[in-house]
């Protein structure tokens, strides 16, 4: 698994274990926030922040967006 794998797997992670968000949706939220794009543009910035700053960051991108 990649560095870039880990760091999604870890914020779905906590999406699903500390928010209580379904595995499934977990990924979709990830998958669809500005976060997985930063991922791949420029992951060590992303490195530099926890999974919990980057779950919190989808939340907030999430909850204005729908």
């Amino acid at each position: 698994m990649s560095p870039a794998e880990r760091t999604r797997y870890a914020v779905v992670l906590v999406l699903t274990r500390k928010h209580g968000i379904p595995e499934e949706r977990a990924e979709q939220m990830v998958n669809d926030s500005s976060f997985s794009r930063l991922l791949v543009e420029d992951p060590v910035f992303v490195g530099h922040r926890s999974a919990n700053y980057w779950a919190d960051d989808i939340l907030d991108e999430y909850s204005l967006v729908h």
